[in-house]
């Protein structure tokens, strides 16, 4: 009996080491993919937050929509990883707009989704989150990528990432492209409501730009948690300014 309590101690100890390992391994490829996205960023000279900004107004979008703690958390770390399709692509991706790129660029920027997505595949247990990126460039009437998925078919947190990112894009200057202001690149997505993007959404988005507007409330800069890397950035940056 003694032996037997022993071996079955001993064979706890194994697993519980054998999970930590494999937290360890994890938790080290999500900080790889999360510098990815940042690498991304910083090579985006005239929208060098996007992914922050992306990731806390989707935030607070499905916060007004009251989705539950679990599809708030994986849209978070969905608009901080949203971009990472675009580690590799030419620099004209970021300094023009897409009916300013050649094909090789245009194509990396039309299949960013699909990109990043292949590459987070890497890591299984961001699945999800892999799923939410890999369908926020599908459109509402069906025409977007890459299944053509339609209305209710895509993801409600797809459905948030695609309008909300671009939205934000509207909001930086681009190529030969001003920033626009909130109200004109609100105006653009009310246009493409029921075409590109779900009407409630836009609806949701409107809400949120009217009282910051009015000064009742601020778009949020960034998430109200952050992973690791993200602070030690924003650390650094503060000292740096000091």
């Amino acid at each position: 009996m003694i032996a037997i309590n022993r071996q079955t101690r001993e064979l706890w100890e194994l697993e519980g080491q054998a999970l930590r390992v494999s937290r360890n391994l994890n938790a080290n490829k999500l900080q790889a993919f999360l510098r990815m996205a940042q690498k991304v960023d910083e090579q985006d000279e005239t929208n060098p937050i996007a992914s922050l900004q992306v990731a806390a107004l989707s935030e607070t979008l499905g916060q007004m929509l009251d989705l539950p703690t679990l599809k708030l958390r994986r849209l978070r770390l969905a608009g901080l990883l949203f971009r990472v399709g675009l580690v590799s692509a030419p620099k004209e991706v970021f300094t023009k707009t897409p009916n300013e790129l050649d094909d090789k660029s245009l194509n990396f920027w039309q299949e960013k989704s699909v990109l990043g997505a292949q590459l987070l595949a890497a890591m299984p247990e961001l699945a999800p989150v892999t799923n939410i990126i890999a369908h926020h460039l599908e459109y509402w009437d069906g025409s977007g990528k890459p299944d053509g998925l339609r209305e209710e078919e895509i993801p409600i947190e797809s459905r948030i990432l695609g309008l909300v990112s671009y939205f934000q894009e509207l909001t930086q200057p681009r190529g030969r492209r001003a920033a626009l202001t909130l109200g004109d690149a609100l105006k653009i997505c009310s246009d493409r409501s029921g075409t590109y993007f779900d009407p409630t959404l836009v609806e949701t988005l409107s809400n949120v730009i009217r009282l910051t507007e009015m000064g009742l409330m601020e778009l949020p800069e960034r998430p109200r948690q952050l992973p690791n890397v993200w602070l030690e950035e924003a650390i650094s940056a503060k000292t740096s300014v000091h």
